[in-house]
């Protein structure tokens, strides 16, 4: 029994500009401090995780009624710029399709493991129509660690499917993702959609695909022992 878990942001959708974009406009209203967008500066690179910090650095006290009002505050910064601009998020060529078609086959169970919030990251795979509903889904709503995130992505997919995998994959855009993937010793598939993939050779990564567009070619390692 095979496991792939896909990442949501820049993997499955083209959204990490207008995420960034909303996430920035979210806290610098809601807090009122200027914020890094250079997500890699933060220990854990999550929706939760960078707030976390954030709050941190500034010397603003955690409290869950500050982190529920940026949240809400980015939910409907996020609902309105796709709505005002709808190719703000699309699905990463071929998505959707390689979804549907690893889902019926057998011996495969697909979920996703997203540093987003649970919230926003089904509001941009509904937008770019990645149909994933019926997936076991971790978030930046379960722990702001990446790696906790894919574990639990695990545990509720082996939940699901009533045994352990055999073979578990991460697919994933960022060198947080093949970090958290090596940290459990998961294979991983690289996504680079937005760049040449080179930083991913650099780090060892040796499966780097630009996009979904060539299913077979993508699915081909998946199966493979």
């Amino acid at each position: 029994m095979r496991l792939i878990i896909f990442d949501v942001d820049g993997t499955l959708t083209r959204s990490t500009t207008v995420d960034t974009l909303c996430y920035e406009r979210a806290v610098s209203a809601q807090l009122a401090v200027p914020i890094d967008t250079e997500w890699s500066s933060y220990r854990n690179p999550t929706d939760a995780g960078i707030l976390s910090e954030i709050l941190e650095r500034h010397g603003i006290p955690e409290s869950p009624s500050c982190l529920a009002a940026v949240r809400h505050r980015f939910l409907r910064i996020l609902s309105a710029a796709l709505a005002t601009d709808p190719h703000c998020c699309r699905e990463v060529p071929g998505a959707a399709a390689v979804i549907e078609y690893l889902r019926e086959l057998p011996d495969l169970q697909l979920a996703i493991a997203t540093g987003a919030w649970a919230d926003s990251a089904c509001m941009k795979l509904r937008h770019a129509n990645i149909l994933t509903e019926q997936l076991p889904l971790a978030s930046s709503d379960d722990s702001p660690s990446r790696e906790q995130i894919l574990r639990i992505a695990l545990q509720r997919a082996a939940a699901r499917a009533g045994r352990e995998f055999d073979v578990v994959t991460y697919v994933g855009d960022a060198l947080w993702d093949l970090s958290a993937a090596r940290y459990w010793g998961f294979r991983f598939v690289g996504i680079a959609c937005d760049n040449d993939g080179s930083q991913f050779r650099s780090a060892g990564a040796t499966v780097v695909f630009p996009d979904f567009a060539d299913r077979d070619a993508f699915v081909r390692p998946l199966l493979t022992s």
